[in-house]
Parts: structure tokens; C-alpha cells; sequence
């Protein structure tokens, strides 16, 4: 039923990708949610912004000279490379969503939107 997006770390979890961010423009993400995922937008269109959760893949390392720990910075390379992130929904057109204020990038994938 669910896409074969699936990814494995050892014996310890699965995530399932839910689709991916296709195209970014300025500050404007496009993310494109699978055909088998669509159903669940239902509403979406109704909000004004969505958590996004996604997978960091190419995570940024901490600069040498950071003195704080990396829970206290906004720094990627962290030892569960999740990004999540609030982003206000442009538009919907059917299973593409528009969103500003999402700092992924292209071909990230992404593992569940939440109501903010």
C-alpha cells in the first residue's frame, strides 16, 4: 500500500518517505507527497501552516570554534539528522504543496507533515 521509499538503519527503525522537495525558489519549497499519500491531505488546504519532518541526508558539521553543545544550535550534524521545521502553506494543488519558510533541500525526503 505504502511507497517502496523506505528507509533502514540496522535493526533499530524504518522510516517511510512520504514524498520529496522538488524545487525551492527563494524562500518558496515545492514538495511533491506520493499518489499513495494524497488521500491524507484532505484539509490541508484549510491551514495556514504545517510542521514539516524530514531526513537531513547531507548534514552540516558544527564549526570548530562553537563553544555551546549541538542541542543548543540550530547545526544539522546531529547524531539523528531530523529536520523539522514550521512552514507556511502558499498553496495546494492536489498532491504538491507549496510552502514558504522550509530550509530543506531538493530531493530531501520528507517523513510526515503535523498540524502547527
Amino acid at each position: 500500500m505504502w511507497p517502496a521509499s523506505t528507509k533502514f538503519w540496522g535493526d533499530y527503525m524504518e522510516l517511510k518517505s512520504i514524498g520529496k522537495v522538488i524545487e525551492i525558489e527563494g524562500n518558496t519549497s515545492k514538495i511533491l507527497i506520493y499518489k499513495d499519500y494524497e488521500p491524507e491531505l484532505a484539509g490541508i488546504e484549510n491551514m495556514d501552516k504545517v510542521v514539516v519532518v524530514y531526513w537531513i541526508s547531507d548534514p552540516e558539521e558544527k564549526p570548530f570554534y562553537e563553544e555551546r553543545g549541538i542541542f543548543t544550535t540550530t547545526y544539522t550534524g546531529r547524531p539523528n539528522p531530523l529536520g523539522i521545521e514550521v512552514a507556511e502553506i502558499a498553496s495546494v494543488e492536489n498532491n504538491l504543496l507549496i510552502l514558504n519558510g522550509l530550509n530543506a533541500r531538493i530531493d530531501t525526503d520528507v517523513l510526515d507533515l503535523r498540524p502547527v
